[in-house]
């Protein structure tokens, strides 16, 4: 990160700092929301400036702070913050504690309506997977993508739909990793059953 680049995060960490002393204790949601938007932008700028274990504090300070909200906005931001503490973790080579971070934010959006939530969901249990197959889990993987086609897979939500189809394709690669040709023949033709038709023509190839 250049130097002018680090004080531009330096100055949004400060940001995020002055809005919560001012505003953190406010009870409205318009002020809370924004308190929250502020932890998200320190969170991000912490990260681009190499700084994880305090950005992963603040991922957990969201957490704490708004675990429990049932406003669409905020229960937003606690998801995301699981899933990019989470993505952190994986990317330091902790694994399992990146495989609870995942887990969390699907516990949360279990019965979420929303698609900004479900989308958040699709995240997690496709980089869970990921996660999943460092650690030398194959099987964990391979529920990981079926856990995400079974329930998203009827979803007429675009984004969703994209990783569906994703799921169904590194399912197959992982089944036949495993020597299990005809699991792998059948997520292929349930890829292109559910999306043959639906997708770009670069997709479909």
């Amino acid at each position: 990160v250049t130097t002018s680049c680090s004080r531009a995060y330096e100055h949004v960490v400060a940001a995020a700092d002055a809005i919560d002393v001012y505003y953190g204790a406010d009870p409205s949601t318009e002020m809370q929301e924004t308190v929250a938007q502020g932890l998200q932008y320190k969170s991000t700028a912490l990260d681009r400036l190499g700084l994880h274990d305090d950005e992963m504090r603040v991922h957990d300070e969201i957490v704490a702070r708004w675990g429990n909200s049932e406003l669409p906005d905020l229960r937003g931001r606690v998801v995301g913050a699981l899933f990019r503490k989470g993505a952190t973790l994986r990317q330091a080579r902790q694994l399992e504690a990146a495989v609870a971070c995942y887990d969390e934010a699907i516990a949360r959006t279990s019965s979420a309506r929303e698609g900004t939530l479900q989308l958040w969901a699709a995240k997690s249990m496709i980089n869970k997977a990921r996660a999943l197959d460092k650690l030398g889990d194959p099987a964990g993987q391979i529920k990981a993508y079926r856990t995400l086609i079974a329930r998203f897979g009827d979803s007429g939500d675009a984004a969703l739909r994209e990783r569906v189809v994703n799921a169904c394709e590194w399912l197959a690669e992982a089944e036949g990793r495993q020597g299990r040709v005809e699991a792998q023949r059948a997520a292929l033709e349930a890829a292109l059953g559910r999306f043959g038709t639906a997708l770009s023509a670069e997709q479909r190839t």
